[in-house]
């Protein structure tokens, strides 16, 4: 099993693309647009296999050069220590294409293919770098 660690404190507002993730999850609603009070009974299933609470929901913009990208219905969760992205509804909602290869990941129009958006892996990890935060903090996989 692998164990994803930030360092410094556990925290990062870096924004972490996940394939698997069936909604956008942040640990702060700082950034949060239209925020609502969480009234389910739904938790988020992290990785180490706790439930953690919902919070808000509501929605996040992302910067880029070209444009901002909405992660919408996002969720907020203060207990997780990473933000993750859902690919599946960042696509949907952003009428766009993610490309993965071995070092950089790029947004892509759907309609003309421009890109859109690039980042380059950081320790191994495809990450959406935090515009406020541009020094984030360091990650590690560590294997159990």
């Amino acid at each position: 099993a692998f164990m994803l660690m930030a360092l410094n404190g556990g925290r990062d507002n870096a924004w972490y693309p996940d394939s698997d993730a069936t909604h956008h999850v942040t640990h702060s609603d700082d950034s949060m647009e239209d925020k609502v009070d969480y009234q389910g009974g739904e938790c988020v299933l992290v990785g180490n296999g706790t439930k953690a609470p919902i919070s808000n929901i509501g929605n996040i913009f992302l910067n880029s050069i070209s444009r901002s990208f909405r992660l919408k219905n996002a969720r907020h969760v203060p207990t997780i220590s990473q933000n993750l992205i859902s690919i599946s509804h960042f696509t949907k909602g952003n009428n766009c294409s993610v490309e993965f290869d071995a070092n950089v990941f790029v947004v892509r129009d759907l309609q003309t293919g421009a890109a859109l958006h690039k980042e380059k892996t950081k320790d191994g990890l495809y990450v959406w770098a935090d515009e406020d935060n541009k020094e984030s903090k360091r990650t590690l996989i560590v294997q159990h």
